[in-house]
Order: C-alpha cells, then structure tokens, then sequence
C-alpha cells in the first residue's frame, strides 16, 4: 500500500497557507523580498521531495544573510515605512526557514510565522475576500499542525488514514466557529485604525475644493464602488442626485469653492427623508447628500455654504453616516445669490453673442432655453480631446463635445452671461437598486456635475445640460453579484463596524426574537431530554446571555413607544388588531366602520399624529388626551366588540 510523510504533506499545507497570507500583504511590501520569498518557497518544496534533507547553504550562510537582510531592511526606516520594512524582515526569516530542513519543530515555527503575516494582513485588508481567507487559513492551519504531530508517532502512513486525519481536523476546525463568534458578540470591535494604517481599501478621488476640467474622464471608466444608500424613512426619488459640493469660481478651465463659512441648518416645515451612507475610503473632505440635510449622525460634520456636507479632515477609511433631509425639489438661499455671478470680462464678452438668442421672456424660461440649447446642439463624449485656450470656449465654438463637467459649466457660464446667477454642483447620479438588501450602490463611474440655477421666488433651481448617457451595467443585472455586494455590506456592519452601538442592536434583536417566539406559544415545553451538557457549553453561553439581557433589557431601557405604537397597543388591549400591511389612517378607517364614535376620535389621532411626525402644527398634548378618551371607551365595554373585522383569530398583532 502507498503511502505518503505527513510531514511533507504539513509542509506542502503551510506553502498553500504562506501563498495566501502573503498575497494579503504584497501591496505593502517591496519587490524584493516577494521575490526572495517566492525563490525560497519553490527550493523549499523542492527539497521537500528529496529523502535527505540538506540545506542549500550551510546554517551559518543563512543567519548571516537574515542578519544581513534585517540591516538593509532597518536603513532608512522612518514612520512612513515602519510598517512595509517589518514585514520585509518578516518575509525574510520565513524564507530563512523555508530552504532549511524541516523537521516537526521547525514546522510549527513557521506555521507560526504564517498566524503572524495573516495578524499583519489584518492591519491593511478588512474586506469580505480577507475574512474568506481567514477561515482557509484556519482549515489549513489546523490541518498542518494535526498532521505534524501526528508525524511524531507515525511518519508515514496510508492515503485512508490522510483522509482520516483530514476529517478531524476539519472536525476540530468547526468547534472554532461557535467560541470565536460567541467572543466577538460580547467583545466588539474597537473603533479607529490599528496603528493607522490602511483600512482595508484605497482611498479613490474625491471631491476638492478646486477641479479642472477633465479631471472626470478617469473616474467616469471607474466601475469600483463609491459609496451605498440605505434607504430608511421616506420615498426615495427615481432620480437621485447625491450632492457633493458647490463651485462657485471659474478662471481658465479651473472651479473653486472660495466660500466656505459654515451654515446653520435649515429650519423649514417640509417633509424629510432619512437614510443612511456607508462611503468609500476618499481624498476628500465632503461627504455625499439628498437635497436640503437637516440633521447629520456624524461626529465633527458640519454644513458649509451651498448646503453641502463637510468634515474636517479626508476620509482614510469607510465611514458610515446618517442624513435626514428635507424633500424638497429646490434648494433656498445661504449667500446672496450675487456671489454667483462672477465672470471674467473677456470671456463674458465671448459669450455674450452665444447667449443672447437664448433669452425668454421670463427667467426660467432662459435657463430652460440654455439646457435645451445644449442638449440639442452638443455631443457627448469622455473623451473630447486636448483644448486649446479655455475648455469651456473651445467647448462651446470648436469642439463642441464633452461630458458632464463642459456642460455643466459651458450653461453656468451663458446664465452669468445673461445676469442670471448660477452654480455647478459636483456629486453623483443615480446607483444601481439592490433589491436584495434595499440599498443603492454609487459606483465612482456614477460621478456627475450640473448646475443650479438662481430662479426668484423658488430658490436653487437645479438643472442638467448634460445630454442621456445610457451606461450599462450587466453584470449587477445578475442576482449573484447583487448577492456577492450584498455580502460586502453585511461584512461592513456585522464585522468590521461592530461596535458597542450595533451590539446593543444584536442584543435587542435577539430579545425580540425570543419575544416574539414565546408570545406564539403560551407554554414552553420541557418534556424534551435534555443532550449532553459538555456538547452544549458554547451553544448554552450565548444562550444563557442572551436570556440575561433580555430579562435586564427592561428594567435598564424600559419600554419607549412612538404615539403610533402607543396608539396601536391601546386597540390590541381590546381586540382590535392592526393588520398586516395596513396604513394607521386604514386601521382607523376600520374602527370608524365598527364604531362610529370611537372611529371619529381615532381618525382625529392619526390626523394629529401626521401633522407632529411631519413637523407641523400636530401637538403632543392632543395626541395624549386623545388617547386616554379611546381608552376610556374602549374600557366601557362597546357592544361592537368582537363584531364586524374583529374575530378572535385577529386578537394578535399581525403588522
């Protein structure tokens, strides 16, 4: 019968490990020492095969070029490059041990050194690829270091007895899973970066306070994501367009932001819409936004003149925040719509020829003449080659194609021509829908510039120049890549931005979970025999700590309802249920048919609750006495009761 070394095998496992966890850190670490490490991997294994291991250089040789290595790799070694030259010398003691011989021993050593170049990887890549990997890892690792000390008893043995072995490491490698996950529940992640570096992604181009012309083109073939939009209260528009940051100064193919003074937030009785935007890493200051923000969950985010979003430093690393906005279609005034009107005098001059024939008889109909003048007239196209003098000029009389930043600016131009003050806005357009997890993805191709326009008695009007631009993108059409970015996001929130906010999340989930489980069933069954106790340990703590929040929950957070929750468990009480599906105005529309007093104070409640949840003239004070009347006559016992919608099966809660 064959049979084979478990050590070669072990050493085989640990080449497959190194390659993985290597591959982690290439980008961090210099040419060379990948080459040198991919030289002594292949001598490695190479001499793996031979019966009697000898070194390719004699011990002392390969102390003294370790040593010599780490010299070289200390030179010159500053905070910048601390890490990259760390693992340099990592890199180079593990190819050290590769070429030397193996024996059971020198094995662990360099499984060991392999937990440590994974441990690095960890710093620089966070993303849902290096969590896979990690888990191979620890398959592979577990694998190894069962069949070096097997190799201890026995050094060789049969195929059968490999599989064997294969299955109980595997066997071992599961029992893992519920001690690690049960840790990370009850320990989250710290926030920040380890050692600051990296975080797990490349920062992309951002949004600056200066942008020249052209500089889209890069970003328009950039199919990487930008940033995610989960929707949370509100509707959300078929057409978003996700604001950056105004530009209020052009000179010679350049837009600036000069005004920059921080704005209070608006104060406007107007509907909102909440959501919330997991953002790429960006070398940008300005975060991303719906319309008018009323209120931002970030720390040190401010709103800065054009009501756009600022932080104080660049984005390094995914950040997640929360915006609630006013949903409305036109944006009021911060600064005096005179600041954007400036225009140098020669190319006002240039312009004012081209723009005269577009002027209407009223405002908006000139800036609607503008936008359809460009839309009509002009091409689009990425690349629409070298300009020669202004780009806008060279836009509008000789080229005559472009992309979203000339047309956006070629119409900001002709209305400041015309006296009409107007701006271009830097962001996004639209995203893909995720049906799946009911969020858009903003791709950096996505990028997009337009213009708003001052229109009296409306405020900012916006406006797009640009002409339709179809771009296609198969690949999100299919469920598998909705469900591999899907995954990406879940990643982020449920991984790598665990925190003690999301725990308390979890942890009142799972109460819910265990709520609503007990309440479909009066009596808890215990006839059932009980397993092994030992076999149920980890299972048994996450248990009994869930159990212990859910039973604390209570008492340290009480009960907070909204009045409309308070306003449904009212009814509950007395047999009226809301259905699944149904609006509260449904729910009250119901009662009236049942009831016709009670009906008519309950559609006063949900009429007053409007006006408060929207930030109208609803107040507090009717919604409590309203309240205590239905009560009150509920209490009466109505002969209605149980008639009509109201059935015994429908006296629990199904919405």
């Amino acid at each position: 019968m064959h049979k084979v070394s478990l050590l070669e095998i072990s050493s085989l496992l640990a080449s497959v490990a190194l390659i993985g966890s290597v591959t982690a850190i290439a980008q961090e670490v210099p040419l060379l020492s990948l080459l040198i490490f991919a030289v002594a991997l292949i001598t490695g294994l190479i001499l793996d095969k031979k019966s009697a291991q000898s070194p390719v250089l004699s011990p002392l040789a390969i102390i003294s070029l370790v040593i010599l290595g780490i010299v070289i790799s200390l030179v010159g070694i500053k905070t910048e490059n601390f890490f990259s030259r760390v693992l340099s010398i990592l890199l180079i003691i593990i190819s050290a041990k590769l070429i030397s011989p193996k024996k059971s021993r020198d094995m662990l050593q360099i499984y060991l050194l392999n937990l440590l170049v994974l441990s690095a990887a960890a710093v620089v890549r966070w993303g849902l690829e290096f969590g896979l990997l990690v888990i191979v890892e620890a398959f592979i690792s577990v694998t190894g270091l069962v069949f070096i000390y097997g190799s201890n008893e026995q050094q060789e043995v049969s195929i059968t007895q490999v599989w064997h072995l294969v299955r109980w490491s595997s066997l071992m490698a599961l029992c893992l899973v519920p001690t690690t996950v049960f840790f990370f529940l009850i320990l989250p992640r710290p926030a920040g970066i380890l050692f600051g570096w990296g975080g797990g992604a490349l920062p992309k181009s951002g949004f600056s306070d200066r942008v020249t012309l052209g500089a889209v083109e890069q970003i328009k073939i950039d199919r990487s994501p930008a940033f995610r939009v989960k929707w949370l209260r509100g509707r959300p528009p078929q057409r978003p367009l996700w604001r950056g940051i105004v530009y209020d100064t052009y000179s010679q193919g350049t837009w600036e932001k000069r005004y920059k003074r921080k704005v209070d937030f608006p104060k406007i009785r107007a509907e909102t819409v909440q959501y919330e935007i997991l953002l790429e890493p960006t070398n940008s200051r300005y975060l991303l936004s719906l319309g008018l923000p009323v209120k931002i969950l970030l720390k040190k985010a401010i709103l800065v003149s054009g009501y756009t979003i600022k932080v104080r430093q660049d984005i390094p690393r995914r950040t997640l925040y929360r915006v609630e906005s006013y949903s409305l279609p036109d944006i009021p005034a911060d600064l005096l719509p005179s600041f954007y009107l400036g225009l140098r005098k020669e190319v006002n001059q240039q312009l004012a020829a081209l723009a005269k024939p577009l002027v209407g008889e009223t405002v908006l109909e000139t800036v609607k003449a503008v936008e359809s003048f460009l839309k009509t007239k002009f091409t689009y196209n990425l690349s629409p080659g070298k300009a020669h003098g202004d780009p806008v000029l060279y836009f509008l009389f000789t080229g005559k194609k472009g992309h979203c930043e000339y047309f956006a600016s070629a119409m900001t131009l002709l209305l400041r021509t015309l006296g009409i003050p107007a701006r271009i806005v830097g962001g996004y357009l639209g995203g893909d829908w995720n049906e799946l997890g009911q969020y858009y993805l903003v791709r950096q191709s996505d990028a997009h510039a337009w213009v708003e326009a001052w229109i009296e008695d409306r405020g900012w009007v916006t406006f797009d120049p640009t002409p339709e631009a179809s771009v296609e993108n198969p690949l999100f059409r299919v469920k598998i890549f909705r469900l591999i970015d899907l995954f990406k996001v879940k990643w982020y929130y449920w991984v790598l931005g665990y925190d003690t906010r999301r725990q308390m999340d979890l942890a009142r989930k799972t109460a819910s979970l265990f709520h609503s489980i007990r309440s479909s069933d009066n009596k808890i069954n215990f006839t059932l025999k009980a397993p092994n106790f030992k076999k149920l340990i980890p299972f048994l703590l996450i248990v009994g700590f869930i159990l212990s929040l859910k039973i604390a929950w209570p008492y340290l957070h009480g009960r907070p309802r909204t009045w409309g929750e308070r306003f449904v468990h009212v009814f509950q009480r007395h047999g009226y249920c809301k259905k699944s599906g149904e609006t509260l105005q449904e729910f009250a529309d119901r009662i009236a048919k049942d009831n016709s007093l009670l009906g008519q104070k309950a559609l006063e409640f949900v009429k007053h609750y409007y006006l408060l949840e929207y930030g109208q003239n609803g107040k507090e004070e009717t919604l409590n006495q309203l309240l205590k009347d239905m009560e009150n006559e509920l209490k009466k016992g109505d002969p209605h009761y149980g008639k009509n919608n109201i059935t015994l099966s429908e006296r629990r809660i199904t919405g």
